[in-house]
């Protein structure tokens, strides 16, 4: 008897795996097919894209991906990089820094330094927007990666250090 119990709450199991792995499947499908969309249509050419919807194209249009390896792009894209790359350092280099200052050294006037960096948070972005172009303007920024560099190396944003 217990050998028959046994057996039929393996039976369970696999049923349960089996039917959770479908769901999960179908819940992917759902979530993947956008991107799959987004792609059939970049390949799509032009005439075809304005018709009805279709999910498989008429013939492969690569031309807009011929475009995409311009130098001009590739260029933007090596920007990118370099951006992304050095924001990703330096958040977690400058970020971790000032959180560790302010969770473990106690200094005085600790509370009103968090308290102003929390502040910050509370400003929007467009009203930081004109002095700050001011200052990269009076630096000589402009027209450089510098400002999109320079500021997340120097405290890495009040939210990342929270």
């Amino acid at each position: 008897m217990a050998g028959a119990k046994n057996h039929t709450g393996k039976g369970k199991r696999i049923v349960f795996g089996l039917l959770s792995y479908l769901i999960m499947t179908m819940i992917a499908v759902v979530f993947l097919f956008p991107i799959y969309c987004l792609v059939v249509k970049s390949i799509m050419p032009d005439s075809q894209l304005l018709q009805s919807p279709s999910l498989w194209p008429d013939f492969l249009n690569l031309e807009p991906y011929v475009k995409a390896m311009a130098p001009e792009y590739i260029a933007y894209l090596g920007n990118t990089i370099l951006v992304c790359a050095a924001n990703i350092l330096g958040v977690c280099v400058s970020a971790s820094f000032c959180a560790y200052g302010l969770a473990k050294v106690d200094f005085k006037g600790k509370n009103i330094a968090f308290g102003l960096i929390m502040a910050t948070v509370l400003l929007p972005g467009t009203v930081t927007s004109i002095p700050l172009y001011s200052i990269y303007m009076n630096l000589g920024w402009t027209g450089t990666l510098l400002p999109l560099i320079i500021p997340i190396w120097f405290g890495g944003g009040a939210m990342n250090i929270f």
